[in-house]
């Protein structure tokens, strides 16, 4: 049997074994993207590539068979680089949305899409559980929120927008009505206690995501009732406060308690530094806290929160929102994200700057291209606009709205190996660019998927889980070199070529070139 070395680990391996398979035996990890273990490997996207140190060469580590004597690197330099290269290829041919433009420019981060389509489907209560994960005061929102998502949405390039911001007002108005029965899952107390100091919309949405993540927390502010400027400064016409008061009833019941017309001054936050482990302070520029007075400390990595000690305290000052940007849904994501950055805190003992996640964009809307979209969209009508402005839609305008959505993000976006390679190894999608771009082509006619031509990497994987399905007349290559494509095979209807590998084929495909309808 040949001795080989990976990584200067050396490694008894069959004769018939791959490097890939020997360095799995041994525990040594080699990044793949078309291989799958099942299958026959096809070479094709060059991702899980390593070096013979001996002869220099680079090989497919999932088809390069073990030799006596082989000395492999698996990660170095050259290695590293070829891997960029070899997925900055695949991306010159890859278009489409990784997230949708909507959710790409939503401050608060919103899954707009999956909203959408729960909405189009009447689930009101799943629909509310997604906007609830990215924003605390949905109703609030819906009634003021100047609704960038909807400048983004590809719609536009058709007709017009869908009204996202009324879309999510629907979802949460009806949530209002049941809020008692549909909660969020709360998880156990972890014995920390948080202070936060103002009940503006950062305020209230810190203390309800931190509520959910098992933190006994008290919110302090100076007025008579919590809200702040949501409540001090929007014409009731424009917000009725009783939306306001539901949405902060929610959070009450959560467990936060409010402590009203109490100014926080300086030599209260020491005082109270040794009744919490935390001390969140939401009061923007308008504070009468001296933060110079505080040790400031070195475990936050980034720009968007400093973090003090006193005593045995951390108090956490999120960076003042800029004046020009000073909107209620980006105070409301400040307060999730510093909610976020306290969890962090408590299990690594430190906040640490994100890797940012590679993000494919998909050019504008071509007029050739309407088409191709609007097959995802179950409602091909103009926007459905209510007589008033503020009013608000019913269920059944709620559904017929959803039905416009484009549903353009990748419904593989949260487990696309093409995505989470390229974040790796911080591949550019314009290093290598085509002469012409193809223009989008979905086949929506399956029951059960959707296949997008222009996100497909030519890997062959679907061709041979069809085959090992038993769906012989499946997919198959059509072309040749740089034009060859996967294509139903001999024209078929895609709902008769693809019968019993479906799912599979869409669990198995790497990207979201092959997706499964309903989440």
């Amino acid at each position: 049997m040949p001795n080989i070395k990976i990584n200067n680990k050396t490694i008894t391996a069959a004769s018939t074994d791959t490097i890939l398979m020997a360095a799995k035996q041994a525990g040594i990890h080699i990044p793949t993207m078309c291989w799958l273990k099942e299958m026959k490997p096809s070479t094709s996207c060059m991702v899980c590539v390593v070096q013979d140190i001996i002869s220099g060469k680079i090989l497919p580590a999932c088809s390069a068979l073990v030799h006596d004597g082989m000395n492999i690197e698996t990660d170095n330099a050259e290695v590293h680089q070829m891997r960029k290269s070899a997925l900055e290829l695949l991306l010159s041919e890859h278009n489409g949305d990784c997230e949708a433009p909507c959710q790409r420019v939503c401050p608060a981060e919103m899954d707009i899409p999956r909203m959408n389509r729960l909405l189009s489907e009447s689930r009101f209560d799943e629909a509310i559980m997604v906007v609830k994960q990215t924003i605390a005061l949905p109703a609030v929102l819906g009634y003021i929120c100047p609704a960038p998502c909807e400048n983004a949405c590809r719609r536009k390039d058709i007709d017009q927008s869908v009204a996202i911001c009324k879309l999510k007002r629907s979802a949460a108005e009806e949530h209002l009505l049941s809020w008692k029965t549909v909660t969020p899952e709360l998880k156990s107390t972890n014995n920390k206690k948080v202070a936060v100091i103002g009940a503006g919309p950062a305020g209230l949405a810190s203390a309800y995501y931190l509520a959910i993540e098992g933190f006994t927390c008290h919110l302090y502010d100076r007025n008579k009732q919590p809200g702040g400027a949501l409540r001090a400064s929007i014409p009731e016409e424009v917000l009725p406060k009783s939306v306001l008061d539901k949405e902060i009833a929610i959070i009450q019941s959560l467990g936060v308690e409010f402590f009203n017309e109490k100014t926080i001054t300086t030599g209260d936050i020491s005082s109270k530094s040794s009744i919490y482990d935390f001390i969140v302070c939401t009061t923007g520029g308008e504070t009468t806290i001296d933060y110079t007075l505080f040790e400031r400390t070195e475990f936050s990595q980034i720009d968007e929160i400093a973090i003090y000690k006193i005593n045995n305290c951390f108090v956490f000052v999120p960076k003042p929102l800029a004046t020009k940007t000073k909107m209620a849904v980006r105070a409301v994501a400040v307060g999730r994200k510093t909610s976020e950055w306290i969890t962090e805190f408590v299990e690594n003992q430190g906040v640490s700057k994100k890797v940012k996640p590679f993000n494919s964009v998909y050019k504008r809307i071509s007029e050739k291209e309407r088409i191709e979209f609007l097959k995802e969209a179950k409602n091909h009508s103009a926007r459905n606009s209510t007589i008033e402005k503020s009013q608000g839609f019913t269920r059944e305008q709620t559904c017929i709205e959803a039905d416009r959505c484009l549903h353009c993000d990748c419904r593989k976006k949260d487990n696309c190996r093409l995505c989470e390679l390229s974040t790796e190894y911080k591949a550019n999608q314009r290093t290598y660019t085509l002469p012409t771009s193809k223009n989008v082509e979905k086949i929506t006619d399956h029951p059960q998927i959707i296949f997008e031509y222009l996100k497909c990497i030519k890997c062959g994987i679907c061709i041979q889980t069809a085959l090992n399905e038993g769906d012989k007349t499946g997919f198959a290559f059509d072309g040749r070199g740089f034009d060859i494509q996967v294509k139903i095979s001999l024209d078929r209807d895609i709902r008769d070529a693809i019968d019993k590998s479906a799912l599979h084929c869409a669990k198995n495909c790497p990207t979201g070139a092959i997706s499964i309808k309903k989440q």
